[in-house]
């Protein structure tokens, strides 16, 4: 090993990793201790019985306090390290989160703030703000786990100052799952959008990315081909678009029943009948709804559909007329259950924004 310099600690590398040294150690700690014990019982013995320092009696004495010194010091130990590691641990976390709570305040938020960090992408920018909202230890084993967590607001402006300060989209398309997840556990469709995008439409140029402000502030992603098929991440709920901008998604009786007794029965297990008018009003309101997000949608309501909807799902409905009302009453031996069973299965496909639309509170306020 000649003309090779020393890179690490010798001392400090065999102190952490050599078994043999920190086996001598404890060997040598544990003999000073009972020395050290030793010398403490006897001292403890000459307050007791000034007098005498042997016989049979001063012998059992002196056994007695060397006993006791260890379980004394044994219970100093457990003491110790209850405090170290479920006070003073605690405690230091709760410092450290106190300080994170306050960089929260802090984070850049606004234009100027950003282009004075001179962050070369939206990468960057999460990267730093992952660093202010960290409060856990360097060696700590669930780093996900110690973060201040973003609301969806601060996340919506964050993307929109991503696309004024950064080109090619805000660069937000170069943003990875594991860029977002510390800090935007609370956004999950935004991750599941990253994640889904990367993994199946990255690599293919038929797909476009695509990033915008609606005219109330909220930022929107999209990756489509020429015909409307792809992602959507609309601020909120993350869509799998199978189907074209071009064309109208129409939806009829039969989804607008299973929703709406659903719904009912979720809040009523008695419920059992509904009028052709409040499907009517159920049903256009879920189609506005939708429209708001800017997807083409219209509810269609005929004889013809309300005639083919009893003979398919006979087991469940009959139409009857209540109180001069016509509408549809549920079967008695049917309940929430099975009503959720069958929209399992009839709605298997449907992305995920439609479904919320049916249970939002604007429409179930209608039935």
């Amino acid at each position: 090993m000649k003309n090779l310099l020393k890179k690490k600690s010798r001392i400090k590398v065999l102190l952490e990793r050599s078994e043999l040294i920190q086996f001598i150690l404890c060997l040598l700690a544990m003999v000073l201790l009972c020395i050290l014990n030793y010398l403490a019982a006897k001292w403890e013995c000459s307050l007791a019985i000034p007098d005498t320092n042997s016989g049979l009696f001063y012998s059992l004495l002196l056994i007695t306090f060397m006993a006791g010194n260890i379980v004394g010091l044994f219970l100093l130990l457990c003491i110790l390290l209850v405090l170290k590691y479920a006070v003073v641990s605690t405690l230091t976390e709760w410092i450290r989160k106190f300080r994170a709570l306050n960089n929260y305040c802090y984070i850049p938020l606004t234009e100027d703030e950003v282009r004075g960090f001179s962050f070369a992408s939206a990468r960057e920018y999460f990267g730093h703000i992952s660093q202010m909202l960290y409060y856990g230890g360097k060696d700590d084993e669930e780093k996900f786990m110690k973060y201040v967590q973003l609301k969806n607001a601060d996340l919506n402006k964050m993307l929109a100052i991503c696309l004024k300060v950064f080109p090619d989209n805000g660069t937000i398309f170069s943003l990875r799952y594991r860029d977002c997840k510390n800090i935007c556990d609370n956004s999950e469709a935004f991750m599941q959008f990253l994640d889904f995008y990367h993994v199946s439409y990255e690599s293919d140029e038929k797909y476009a990315p695509s990033a915008n402000i609606n005219k109330n502030g909220i930022v929107s992603l999209s990756v489509l081909n020429k015909d409307g098929r792809g992602i959507i991440w609309d601020g909120e709920s993350f869509l799998l678009q199978h189907f074209s901008k071009d064309v109208v998604y129409r939806f009829g009786i039969e989804t607008v029943s299973l929703h709406a007794f659903a719904e009912l029965l979720s809040l009523d297990p008695s419920q059992s009948f509904i009028s052709y008018h409040t499907l009517k009003c159920y049903g256009e309101k879920v189609a506005h709804l939708l429209k708001e997000k800017e997807i083409p949608t219209t509810f269609t309501l005929s004889r013809d559909d309300i005639d083919l909807m009893l003979r398919e799902y006979s087991g469940f409905f009959t139409e009857t007329t209540i109180n001069g009302e016509k509408g549809i009453l549920l079967s008695d031996q049917k309940n929430y259950d099975d009503m959720m069973g069958l929209l399992g299965q009839l709605c298997q496909y449907m992305p995920n924004l439609f479904l919320t639309a049916f249970s939002d509170k604007q429409a179930v306020r209608l039935l």
